[in-house]
């Protein structure tokens, strides 16, 4: 039994590793995205209504803002312990902004909300992103918080 518990051990620790080498791909991507010359950089900061990469946002600014738009206190969305549900999905749309409107890493988002890893914001992007395909509220809401975010 104990080397059964042991192969699972391992296993999961190999799951991290190929989840962090992804993240680390994924960030790369990102990166390149964003390279090109400047006219495809002002054409692109015309056509998106958000901050293009050179104007992005602190992370601390937007979850300040999401904070004042839900009547939260003060670092609420930064709570460790289990939250209720509507704090959830609203530290997930703080976590999916911070990915969609910020050059911050995977671990710089997930250091800023007092995550273990990097793992959570994947899902909490994923989760979201999912989400707005069907979910006109969201969209509404998603909307409302970048529009206010570009002020």
């Amino acid at each position: 039994m104990a080397k059964n518990e042991k192969l699972l051990a391992l296993l999961d620790r190999l799951s991290d590793i190929v989840d962090a080498i992804r993240a680390e791909l994924e960030d790369d991507c990102r990166d390149s995205e964003h390279e090109g010359d400047e006219e495809d950089e002002f054409q692109a900061s015309e056509s998106h209504p958000t901050k293009n990469a050179d104007e992005s946002l602190p992370i601390v600014d937007i979850v300040s803002k999401i904070e004042d738009i839900f009547g939260l206190k003060d670092g609420e969305l930064f709570n460790k312990q289990r939250a209720k549900k509507e704090i959830t999905q609203i530290r997930y749309i703080a976590i999916y902004l911070c990915r969609e409107m910020t050059r911050a890493s995977l671990l710089e988002i997930a250091g800023t909300f007092g995550l273990k890893d990097h793992t959570t914001v994947i899902h909490a992007q994923r989760k979201i992103a999912e989400q707005l395909k069907t979910d006109a509220e969201l969209q509404r809401v998603v909307e409302n918080i970048k529009n206010k975010l570009s002020e």
